[in-house]
């Protein structure tokens, strides 16, 4: 009898404590393509395709053409926890190409930012503003542990998010 409450015991301790679970707020490059590559099931989102310079690590899409669409990421030192995220484009002129980054730029902000909501985030940028990217504006926003840096410029677009503390 007693072994029986013992294991009904740990069942329910090992039950709770996988409910209790949700994803890191702080985690490494491969993870983040992991959570990109799950809001983007079409896109090939591979670890191996990623390289890592200068302590950054770089990965190129192919969505409108062929290598359109940059990630980047960089990590601290010492537990190698990503602290910003960039998604860039060069404006090749090609119909449907801003809709594509927006796609890659969302999946990316709802991968990365924790404890804000990324669209409202992105909605407060000014992201989904009409002709916006690949237009000259930059825009600023910061809120909670994020800062975001919308820059744009005729020859491309791009998304910089990084955590600040």
């Amino acid at each position: 009898m007693l072994k029986k409450i013992i294991s009904l015991l740990l069942i329910i301790a090992v039950s709770f404590s996988v409910v209790s679970c949700n994803r890191e707020n702080r985690f490494v490059f491969s993870e983040l393509l992991k959570r990109i590559e799950k809001e983007l099931p079409d896109v090939p989102v591979n670890m191996e395709d990623a390289f890592f310079s200068d302590g950054e690590w770089f990965l190129f899409l192919s969505m409108s053409e062929e290598n359109d669409i940059i990630i980047t990421a960089s990590e601290d030192e010492s537990n190698k926890y990503l602290t910003s995220v960039a998604v860039s484009s060069v404006n090749m002129g090609l119909e449907g190409q801003a809709e594509q980054y927006i796609k890659v730029c969302e999946a990316a902000a709802d991968a990365f930012i924790f404890g804000i909501d990324a669209k409202k985030a992105l909605e407060s940028i000014g992201f989904y503003t009409e002709n916006i990217i690949f237009s000259d504006e930059v825009r600023f926003f910061e809120e909670g542990r994020f800062k975001l840096s919308f820059f744009n410029a005729d020859i491309g677009s791009t998304l910089f998010m990084e955590i600040i503390y």
